[in-house]
């Protein structure tokens, strides 16, 4: 008998996120840190700094909280 693993997403967003007002079209952008830069994990002494590029993603929802568009990559 086997065991059956069931995969259990978790609904917390973990890095920063924004979300911006609702254009005239019904429209409002998601901005989403996917990966924090490496100051993120630091603390006040600089202990646990990493050199991680910051990967920042958006997307566009409409007023029922679907989306319109996918995440695509922002280039800083």
């Amino acid at each position: 008998m086997g065991v059956e693993i069931v995969f259990q997403p978790d609904p917390r967003v973990r890095f920063n996120i924004w979300f911006y007002p609702f254009n005239s079209d019904g429209r409002a952008s998601i901005e989403w840190v996917a990966q924090p830069d490496g100051r993120y994990w630091e603390d006040d002494t600089g202990f646990g700094r990493t050199y991680d590029d910051e990967v920042s993603l958006i997307a566009e929802i409409d007023k029922e909280g679907k989306f319109v568009t996918k995440f695509t990559y922002i280039d800083n």
